[in-house]
């Protein structure tokens, strides 16, 4: 379950995620992607991974108090590869699903679900879970 520094978004895909791991015995993965660019050829993070690191701890902080057991993960990735690091880790660890949230952004087409999802569908073999995140209503699933 790929978590962001949006509290409301993640909030939701916490909820959902919790909902499903609530009915099914499994252990969250939570994962955090940093993402880095460069300007003047200089590599720079768009956040600390401290900041990061304390979003992943957040979340599994959240799913404990549930009693789900979590493990965390903070990848660094080239800004707009999000999608290819999710995937990446997937690959790397024994993950049977995944669960993302989609923004409705308007942008540019990139597909019907967005690049980022593209990005993991292309990659992955397992199911890729979507989960709608409407940020103009509470962060609490109805």
């Amino acid at each position: 379950m790929p978590v962001g520094s949006d509290i409301a978004s993640s909030t939701q895909l916490l909820w959902a995620t919790a909902n499903l791991a609530n009915r099914v015995s499994v252990q969250v993965l939570v994962l955090h992607c940093r993402e880095w660019d460069l300007a003047h050829g200089i590599k720079y993070f768009v956040e600390s991974l401290e900041e990061a690191n304390t979003i992943t701890t957040n979340a599994m902080a959240w799913l404990s108090d549930l009693n789900i057991p979590s493990h965390g993960i903070v990848r660094d990735v080239e800004r707009g590869s999000v999608g290819r690091g999710i995937a990446s880790t997937a690959l790397e660890y024994p993950v049977d699903s995944i669960m993302v949230g989609l923004h409705r952004k308007r942008r540019l087409f990139h597909g019907p679900l967005g690049s980022t999802i593209s990005q993991i569908e292309r990659s992955v073999t397992c199911p890729v879970v979507v989960i709608n995140l409407d940020t103009n209503s509470s962060s609490t699933p109805r």
